[in-house]
């Protein structure tokens, strides 16, 4: 019997290891349902071949190892893009982001399998070394590459600021070098444009959240008569709803711009606005290395007869992915959905053809000019789409009968209130008077760009150093903002900040969410009858840096002065309504000005549901009018 108990208590160890890399949730639902791992077939035969692995073969490994090898293994099956990180890899991926560390400038992707295809950015300290579009990685620091996954490539490139990396390289000819590059703080913008004879030049190089912003700005730089050309090449995507809000300023209202398909349900993103005007066609570049966001752009544009796409096929990626971390500080990466042009085609591992075509795999940029500027080459005479059908808005939740019109009452704005904490980056040392704190600021004057950063102001925070003044940049909705604006300063070399919570007490206008406009997308929330729920939930959002409104709704008209006294208590603004007479019952309701893309405010929508897990829906109505 010592052998039975053996093995018994081999396979306890054995099936607590791999609960324990699965995560919380399976160690949960295996305590509600105790040793229901058994009861599936599958798992025991997991669980059978894991321990007769570790007893019989003979190179002897241990739990963790095997574990995990057959998670990575697997994962990398599935697709290029899905993988396993073990700890020390997932824990090096979060500190590689920090802003000590920086990189060199490059992206590198997946051709195949076992070749790792570099993209230097224009100017960068990869491109400066001799690094060329188009080489392949086989080695970071003489160490292989083949195998890795592309994150844990990414943090072996990455490192301090002023070290060195060896990058082994192959060209793609053949032909094997080592080149030195040196890193450094990369902060290339996500857009730039030129000015080329009789055409504006804009250069995507990434989308990220500056991205919508910049493009609309180089577009309106356009002059009279001039073409304009949108310039994806080499661009490996990014954000997919800064895909989407790029598309979206150049298409008309109600098109198609993409669908994202998860497992049982699809998302469609229609345009929800006007298109920016420009003055002459529309061309979009592209080459075998364009990917991702930048194709989904160039599929809504091309497919909806707004542009026309010039150069070579492009790369072939249309999905996106997630991280998910694990109990023991491993994590996955899973591809989480498949992304369908609007024709309802996938363009995953086949890419997009464009609608005029260039030769050869590297086409020259006199061969992109030549061609844009060839007569009879108008961008908005591309061939109708195949008919696709465009979802509709996002519904409102079905009530039963039609929502009651509810007379307003009165506004109450309670400047600054209702934003909660403010963060700010400041300067460490603390000063007896505003001037004090206005000269710190001075010796870093030129060190900090316009574009990226407002310039120092002294705020009087609420502290443990009352009566103290600090320099600091005007308040950040959310500490996630403000370590951002952090990490572009360190980059920039302005030392010696950090971050900081509290109220501007002498610029509390400055705290004042923007006015209302009959265009933002807002957040709605389900009337609740428990004022107390409504509020503590109202209270936990705008805490997290969310514009919100609460809207009241009282039986008679006398109690509006009560319930204002009662908001500026609270320090939340608010309307208060009068309960329609037709209304079921008075209640309060709350809704959040998320902005004017939708694809950013259903971004936020989304978030909010893994916290707030109630009936959320999108509007673009005034206030007033949506109770």
């Amino acid at each position: 019997m010592a052998w039975l108990c053996k093995s018994a208590a081999k396979a306890c160890l054995a099936a607590a290891a791999l609960l324990l890399l699965l995560g919380a949730p399976a160690v949960a639902r295996a305590q509600a349902a105790p040793q229901a791992w058994t009861n599936d077939q599958s798992m025991f035969v997991f669980y059978q071949a894991f321990l007769k692995i570790q007893e019989e073969a003979l190179v002897k490994q241990g739990g963790e190892h095997i574990v995990r090898q057959a998670l990575k293994s697997y994962l990398e099956s599935l697709d290029p893009y899905s993988t396993y990180l073990t700890p020390q890899e997932y824990q090096a991926h979060k500190t590689s982001g920090k802003a000590e560390y920086s990189g060199v400038g490059m992206d590198v992707y997946p051709q195949s399998p076992g070749r790792l295809v570099c993209l230097p950015h224009p100017g960068s300290p990869a491109s400066r070394a001799g690094v060329k579009a188009g080489d392949l990685l086989i080695s970071v620091d003489r160490k292989p590459v083949d195998g890795l996954s592309l994150v844990a490539v990414g943090n072996m490139v990455r490192g301090p600021v002023g070290s060195t990396v060896v990058l082994g390289l192959t060209g793609p000819q053949g032909g094997k070098r080592q080149v030195r590059v040196t890193r450094r703080p990369v902060d290339n913008k996500a857009v730039s444009l030129s000015h080329k004879p009789g055409l504006l030049l804009v250069r995507v190089l990434r989308f990220d959240g500056s991205t919508v912003k910049l493009l609309r700005q180089a577009l309106g730089q356009a002059r009279p008569g001039e073409k304009v050309v949108i310039d994806l090449r080499s661009c490996r995507g990014g954000s997919l709803y800064a895909g989407v809000d790029a598309a979206d300023m150049l298409l008309a209202k109600g098109k198609n711009i993409v669908t994202l398909r998860r497992r049982g349900e699809s998302k469609t993103y229609p345009s929800r606005q006007a298109p920016l005007k420009l003055a002459g066609p529309l061309f979009v570049w592209q080459n075998r290395y364009t990917a991702s966001s930048a194709e989904l752009m160039i599929a809504a544009l091309v497919q909806n007869g707004a542009a026309r796409s010039v150069g070579t096929k492009s790369f072939g990626k249309a999905s996106t992915q997630k991280v998910f971390p694990l109990q023991d500080g491993s994590a996955l990466v899973l591809t989480d959905s498949k992304l369908l042009a609007p024709d309802g085609r996938t363009w995953d591992r086949k890419g997009l053809s464009p609608s005029l075509p260039l030769a050869g795999d590297h086409p020259s940029l006199s061969e992109y000019l030549a061609i844009t500027a060839s007569p009879g080459k108008a961008a908005r005479a591309a061939p109708k789409p195949q008919a696709a059908k465009t979802a509709p808005p996002p519904p409102r939740p079905a009530t039963g009968q039609p929502a009651p019109k509810a007379k307003l009452l009165a506004r109450v704005d309670a400047p600054g209130a209702t934003l909660g904490t403010r963060y700010y980056v400041c300067f460490v040392d603390p000063y007896a008077s505003p001037e004090e704190a206005r000269n710190q600021t001075k010796r870093f004057a030129g060190k900090t760009p316009p574009e990226l950063i407002f310039t120092p102001v002294p705020s009087k925070l609420v502290s443990s150093l009352e009566g103290k003044f600090f320099a600091c940049l005007p308040p950040q909705l959310t500490r996630g903002q403000a370590q951002e604006r952090l990490r572009v300063l360190d980059r920039k070399g302005v030392g010696v900040l950090g971050i900081r919570e509290g109220r501007a007490r002498r610029a509390a206008s400055a705290a004042k969410p923007r006015a209302p406009n009959p265009k933002d997308w807002f957040i709605q929330v389900n009337k609740f009858n428990e004022v107390a729920h409504a509020l503590g939930d109202a209270k936990r959002l705008a805490d997290k840096g969310c514009p919100v409104t609460l809207m009241v709704t009282v039986p008679l008209a006398r109690f509006r002065a009560k319930i204002a006294a009662w908001l500026r208590d609270h320090r939340l603004a608010g309307e208060i309504y009068l309960c329609p007479k037709q209304a079921a019952s008075c209640g309060v309701s709350y809704s959040l000005l998320a902005g004017p893309y939708f694809a950013q405010a259903e971004e936020l929508r989304q978030s909010l549901l893994a916290d707030w897990p109630g009936a959320f829906w999108l509007q673009r109505q005034d206030l007033a009018s949506r109770y």
